[in-house]
């Protein structure tokens, strides 16, 4: 969906669900939605699509991603 908006405007709107990976890319990680990710360098969603999470973004991802899913971090902690 296109938004004709600064993402620094719209994105505190938006459900913790979605995280930004880019400068121009937010994408929804829900569990219904996201098929994982690779090498966290890339997401693989339920469209298919892969996109590439950028490094300015890689640390608030990473943070998201533990928040709903079981990581290998959360294993290792156990």
């Amino acid at each position: 969906m296109y938004l004709p908006r600064n993402l620094k405007k719209v994105i505190p709107l938006l459900p913790y669900y979605f995280v930004q990976i880019s400068d121009h890319m937010v994408v929804n990680i829900h569990p219904d939605e996201l098929i994982g990710a690779i090498n966290g360098s890339f997401f693989q969603l339920r469209d298919g699509e892969k996109y590439k999470i950028s490094e300015t973004f890689r640390t608030e991802v990473k943070k998201r991603i533990a928040h709903f899913y079981l990581t290998t971090e959360k294993i290792k902690n156990k």
